[in-house]
């Protein structure tokens, strides 16, 4: 017996060496780069603790994202429609990229560049510009915007930033990234199979499973102030090897190679990247963060955006968790880590945060917060699930009578479930009081005696379904069947406030003859009329 436990506990301390040294050596073989061995040996881990429930995240879309076990096929990840303010592209059923929308770089791709009028806006081309033909997949930065034809070439349009259109670099380009633009799609690569666009970078998978990466990654949220800037190559640089996928996020970029490992690099301030890198803000180089990988998604879960209508705001569709890596497995499980994932082993870090951070911790100073805030994050790759997010939840507000009391309103939205803040002592108009919930879309207004007087959308649109952000006022007055009472214009006539009666009284706000805000008022309380 005692000759069997020798030879139980040689097996297993034998198997336990053999997986360390297979996953040594996995990582050797897998980083091009300079790096050591101990660089790429994994330092994030799957935490599946039974005993706590996942956190949910919300997705435009759970049939968008291919879940299960479907096989991996690169189709299924093309994006057709990418509509993010402001600007939108598309690929109809011919195969031919449109876009409209902002051109301040250029990036309509029809030769000329907008400059912003006097009053300082943005001039909106909202007539759909033909781009280029025989394309299958767009992604769009920011800056700029890439699409990869039929035939695997890359092109790009838009803001030059470090390099990422192919021309020189211009040296003023982080003050004005309009300085130095391409007007018209130029060519960037071949062989291309994939390729995303970041906010200020480009990465690519090429048909040989080559990885290529180029731009840069900025941060004011970083642990090193005086490091802010990481991974910056003017022009593309390969980063890995026997690739089958890749994706980027606005700070992290990611790849999936044949094996099913997922490597990561770039900013990993909040552990978005999946790695233990202690107090260094950016990983340069790819490090292995996970096995048995399936699919990958950076600051939002999802392919193609399902909104197809530009509307001038965020859109209240978008489920974006910056600073966030999202993960399916092969077995079907999710996982997450980076910006206020929780779980066993998350961290949290004091930070003299700057810049673009997401919350407001006090006042700013010279550019900096005068008071540090204290940030969790998970480096280690957490349990979550995925929800989709309600398309139209201003239609649960048809209950909700003018003339209640703010506890009848609050009573309601508790039901709901949804949070809310209260709002009192406004001296705007008659409005003296205003219950607003959390996401800021949707405002209840009362008047001096505390009853309810107007209801105000800023995003989705009206309870009763027919007036929604992002129409035109020609859709809006063909649905209520009736031309208006009133409106005022502003001094350029591209603000237009509209006055309609149906069964209210309905205050809409135009932008370049878009609707971008709504208020809805009872007949005869028409707050300030």
């Amino acid at each position: 017996m005692k000759n069997k436990k020798v030879i139980r506990f040689i097996i297993i301390l034998i198997s336990v060496l053999a997986n360390m040294l297979l996953l040594s050596a996995c990582g050797n073989q897998a980083n091009k780069q300079k790096a050591e061995e101990e660089n790429v040996k994994t330092n994030a881990a799957e935490v599946d603790d039974d005993r706590n429930e996942p956190a949910v995240y919300l997705v435009e879309s759970i049939d968008n994202l291919h879940l299960g076990s479907e096989k991996f096929n690169i189709g299924n990840y093309f994006i057709r429609n990418e509509c993010q303010y402001p600007n939108h592209y598309y690929i109809d059923s011919d195969n031919v990229l449109w876009g409209y929308g902002d051109n301040e770089y250029g990036q309509l791709g029809n030769g000329q560049q907008y400059g912003r009028d006097a009053d300082g806006e943005y001039r909106i081309e909202m007539t759909p510009q033909k781009i280029a033909e025989n394309v299958i997949h767009v992604d769009f930065g920011g800056y700029f915007v890439i699409f990869l034809t039929e035939k695997g070439e890359l092109y790009g349009i838009g803001a030059n930033l470090n390099g990422v259109m192919g021309i020189d670099v211009s040296e003023d380009y982080m003050e004005n990234p309009a300085i130095t633009v391409t007007t018209e799609p130029v060519c960037l690569m071949q062989d291309v199979t994939y390729a995303r666009a970041s906010r200020r970078g480009i990465i690519a998978l090429k048909n040989d499973g080559s990885v290529w990466w180029w731009g840069e990654i900025i941060t004011t949220s970083a642990k090193n102030i005086e490091n802010t800037k990481g991974v910056s190559y003017a022009k593309p640089e390969k980063m890995l090897d026997d690739a089958t996928y890749v994706t980027c996020g606005d700070f992290c970029i990611a790849a999936i190679k044949e094996d099913g490992t997922l490597w990561t690099w770039g900013n990993n301030t909040f552990g978005s990247c999946g790695y233990d890198s202690q107090d260094k803000d950016f990983i340069e180089e790819p490090v292995m963060v996970l096995e048995d990988v399936k699919m990958v998604w950076m600051d939002e879960a999802r392919f193609d955006t399902l909104e197809e209508r530009l509307s001038y705001s965020i859109s209240p569709y978008t489920c974006a968790y910056p600073y966030v890596t999202f993960v399916e497995k092969n077995d079907g499980s999710l996982l997450a880590c980076g910006y206020e994932v929780e779980g066993e082993g998350s961290k949290s870090h004091t930070y003299m945060l700057y810049g673009d951070i997401l919350r407001t911790p006090g006042q700013m100073n010279g550019g900096v917060y005068e008071e540090p805030v204290t940030v969790g994050y998970s480096d280690l790759f957490q349990r979550i699930e995925f929800c989709e997010k309600a398309r139209e939840p201003q239609l649960q507000f048809k209950g909700v009578e003018f003339g209640s009391s703010p506890e009848e309103v609050m009573g309601f939205l508790d039901g709901l479930d949804i949070d809310y803040k209260i709002v009192d002592g406004i001296s705007d108009e008659e409005k003296v009081y205003e219950i607003v919930t959390e996401d800021q879309y949707f405002t209840f207004c009362f008047d001096d005696k505390h009853e309810l007087a107007a209801i105000h959308y800023s995003a989705y649109g009206t309870r009763n379904g027919k007036i929604n952000i992002g129409m035109t006022r020609e859709e809006v007055e063909a649905v209520l069947n009736k031309s208006c009472f009133d409106e005022i214009h502003s001094d350029n006539n591209r603000y237009i406030t509209v006055f309609y009666q149906d069964d209210n009284v309905y205050e809409v706000g135009y932008f370049d003859g878009i609707v971008y805000y709504v208020e809805e008022s009872m007949i005869g309380n028409m707050r300030g009329r």
